[in-house]
């Protein structure tokens, strides 16, 4: 990958060969742009954090969903609170 530095090098370069045959004042506003940027000292990339928490809504089962897991045939209390724990990540997709 070609550095920014690298690439205002070769601009100027080609504007150096060609600019006289451009002879436009656009041209000589991006020469003199690209002159300047490459004489500006290196930046230093500066260090951040992001703090990104997604805007995610918990989904609660309805009652009729709870009722639907109640019927079904668990042996404990243990197996039924697992099985609403289960609808719960597959709902929030976890």
């Amino acid at each position: 990958m070609i550095s920014k530095d690298e690439a205002l090098k070769m601009a100027i370069e080609v504007f150096d060969m060609y600019g006289n045959k451009l002879n436009s004042a656009f041209a000589d506003e991006a020469y003199q742009a690209c002159k300047e940027a490459l004489e500006q000292p290196a930046q230093k990339p500066e260090a951040y954090i992001v703090n990104y928490e997604p805007n995610i809504q918990w989904q609660a089962l309805t009652d009729d969903e709870i009722s639907k897991l109640w019927c079904t045939d668990h042996a404990s209390y243990l197996e039924f609170a697992h099985s609403i724990e289960q609808a719960l990540k597959d709902k929030n997709h976890e």
